[in-house]
């Protein structure tokens, strides 16, 4: 009886800690590995790996000075945000197997495309910077399932974090810079998938505003992607019904 009490204690005490566990917790807890700080470069395709603390600060800051110089110095015509999402990192293991891996073969495809295009080529469309936000959404496969309600309100955090949209806004300034000298235009996209969805969305709705968005659109992207994110679809359907009511425009909802 007191065995089974004990099992009871322990399995409750672990439940316990992957819910509600601290990030000095977490990180006994989940195998987030040291985040790959290498920047990869494929011909006129960039990809650098930002890390984000728990608070939405940078904590890998010579990969982020990096990743600024390289902007200001290839100058690149499109700079490709992306927030992965649950289960995911920037570790060396997702480098190689996950949603980094992915994020580096689809920017070095976008690359191969866009030179291949005639309209876009022209643009210079395929010198491309891939910007990946790696957060510490991963954990041990035994416990990575548990850590979905901590994770889920650590992107909350993270979206309302004015470090994170400082990042954002700095990249895009200094990229956006270069339409000035060369008179090609940059485009800058913002994207987030799942958990990472929710941290750009609550990034545009709490921390920037859509009306900031529209009025100094030199500081953010001009395209905000946000996939199937972690939040509900009536929360999302205030949202824009909301700016619709505040007669703010440019923000639309894929068909169902």
């Amino acid at each position: 009886m007191v065995a089974r009490a004990s099992a009871v204690l322990v399995i409750v005490a672990l439940l316990a800690m992957a819910i509600f566990a601290s990030p000095l917790q977490l990180n006994v807890l989940r195998n987030h590995y040291a985040i790959s700080e290498d920047l990869d470069e494929y011909g006129d395709a960039v990809v650098s790996v930002l890390g984000i603390d728990d608070s939405g600060h940078i904590s890998t800051p010579i990969s982020y000075q990096e990743a600024l110089n390289k902007v200001e110095t290839n100058k690149p015509r499109v700079v490709f945000f992306f927030v992965h999402g649950w289960k995911n990192d920037g570790s060396i293991s997702n480098y190689s197997n996950g949603d980094l891996n992915d994020f580096k073969a689809f920017i070095k495809e976008f690359s191969e495309k866009a030179r291949a295009n005639a309209t876009l080529s022209a643009y210079e469309q395929y010198k491309i910077h891939g910007i990946y936000l790696a957060w510490h959404g991963h954990s041990r496969n035994y416990l990575k399932d548990l850590t979905f309600w901590n994770r889920n309100h650590i992107s909350k955090i993270m979206g309302q974090s004015t470090s994170l949209s400082e990042v954002v806004k700095t990249i895009t300034k200094i990229a956006k810079a270069n339409t000035e000298s060369s008179r090609i235009p940059v485009r800058v996209i913002a994207a987030g998938h799942s958990m990472g969805g929710k941290i750009v969305n609550t990034l545009i709705n709490e921390q920037i505003g859509t009306r900031d968005l529209l009025e100094k659109s030199d500081h953010y992207p001009d395209l905000w992607l946000i996939i199937n994110p972690a939040e509900s679809h009536k929360h999302i359907e205030t949202i824009i019904k909301d700016q619709k009511v505040r007669g703010e425009e440019g923000i639309r909802e894929c068909p169902k």
